[in-house]
């Protein structure tokens, strides 16, 4: 006999047991709102680098100009000393690099990725694609 049990035991495939849709779509709204507000936080954090970044290359610029005009070579903070020195920056000539150095030079090279796309041609290099994230503000509608 045909009785209601009897049919919703019958009818209890694995894809009939799953969690029902109203629990499903309660987890996928929360899951939803937790990953907005990481995209929102991301976008934040990003925008505090840029800041942060921009504010250093500001104070560095504003204390060394400081220091040189004052003559002085270091400086000391309540909590940090500034120490005013020198960088040598070396821009070695390639073609004489590789010819004395050999494949040894090969592992002291980089090449800029920006130059290399201008000179070479797609057939004579790798590529490789990997994901990217970019965060954008959303345009206030007002």
């Amino acid at each position: 006999m045909a009785t209601p049990e009897r049919i919703a035991t019958q009818n209890q495939t694995p894809q009939n047991l799953r969690t029902p849709l109203p629990i499903r779509v309660a987890a996928t709204i929360i899951q939803a709102a937790a990953l907005s507000q990481q995209v929102d936080d991301l976008f934040e954090l990003r925008g505090l680098i840029k800041k942060s970044q921009a504010t250093e290359k500001a104070l560095t610029q504003q204390i060394t100009g400081t220091l040189k005009a004052a003559g002085l070579a270091q400086f000391d903070g309540q909590r940090s000393v500034a120490i005013l020195g020198e960088r040598t920056v070396l821009t070695p000539d390639p073609q004489l690099f590789l010819e004395v150095l050999g494949d040894k030079a090969f592992g002291a090279l980089r090449v800029s990725v920006e130059d290399a796309r201008e000179l070479m041609v797609p057939a004579d290099s790798e590529s490789a694609t990997g994901p990217v994230l970019r965060v954008f503000e959303k345009k206030r509608v007002a």
